[in-house]
């Protein structure tokens, strides 16, 4: 089909009107014709919808840009939180297996009994 578009671009530019001729006369439109006018349609479509991607791209970058400050904060609050859950994960595990009671985990992680059962059954350590 690109030979064809080719073909056809050229001949539209350069070829005499006796090339056309034969076109004009027919009842029949040529297949390469319909095949060129769907291409022309699916690229039109593809424009548009890059078009529409870049447009929505380019906002949401403008927005982040916007935001930076506070999605920076939300990321190192995020973080310090994750951080400070694995430590207390550790030191419940840690006091676990030195052999202290549940109670006594508890009291010295500042945590609920409900906390410390939770710790040491996502650790695979209680059931």
């Amino acid at each position: 089909m690109i030979d064809k578009n080719y073909k056809w671009i050229y001949t539209y530019d350069y070829a005499p009107d006796s090339v056309w001729e034969p076109w004009r006369k027919s009842d029949e439109e040529p297949e390469w014709i319909q095949e060129e006018a769907k291409a022309v349609v699916v690229r039109a479509f593809e424009d548009e919808l890059y078009e529409k991607i870049r447009r929505e791209n380019t906002m949401c970058e403008a927005l982040r840009e916007l935001m930076k400050d506070e999605i920076d904060r939300e990321v190192e609050k995020a973080v310090g939180e994750a951080v400070e859950k694995t430590e207390r994960d550790t030191r419940i595990k840690t006091r676990y297996e030195d052999g202290m009671s549940l109670d006594e985990i508890a009291s010295r992680s500042n945590v609920s009994i409900e906390i410390v059962n939770q710790v040491l059954k996502e650790k695979g350590m209680i059931e």
